[in-house]
């Protein structure tokens, strides 16, 4: 499997999350922090070239991931269109020619476990598929020893 293909086999659950970009690349880092996985957060703007004299779109701010040469955007779509040119989940960088990025890396802390939960159980997400064994097994020691 492909770097890409395995990224997309852990995060594209995190699309069903009823989030922006910025709480969505919240979830995707937790995601990648909780596997250890080296990625970069961004903040800044995406830019869609437009033919002729229609003038681009931009949206700021935005937030992304990379990986590598790999860009984690679940959100571009939201705002610049649904069509193949702009990018959505997982892809290259240069993969998407009239989409650009510009912006400076952020940093964004990971998120509690349980806090990750309540997001993705009220969004419909497949919790549990999205962490590590380890974690699991230490979140449901935790979430069982609780009483309210």
């Amino acid at each position: 499997m492909s770097p890409r293909d395995e990224l997309a086999a852990l995060l594209d659950a995190l699309d069903e999350a009823n989030c922006e970009c910025d709480g969505l690349t919240r979830l995707v880092t937790t995601a990648l922090h909780w596997n250890e996985i080296p990625h970069s957060v961004f903040k800044g703007a995406v830019r869609r070239k437009r033919p002729g004299d229609a003038p681009d779109l931009v949206v700021a701010p935005h937030y992304w991931v990379v990986v590598g040469d790999l860009v984690m955007d679940y959100r571009a779509q939201m705002w610049l269109g649904t069509d193949e040119s702009v990018p959505h989940g997982v892809f290259a960088v240069n993969a998407h020619p009239l989409v650009e990025y510009a912006g400076e890396e952020v940093g964004m802390m990971a998120l509690p476990v349980s806090l990750f939960r309540f997001v993705c159980d009220n969004d419909g997400c497949d919790f549990e598929n999205l962490i590590p064994e380890s974690m699991r097994e230490r979140h449901s020691a935790t979430a069982n020893s609780e009483s309210y």
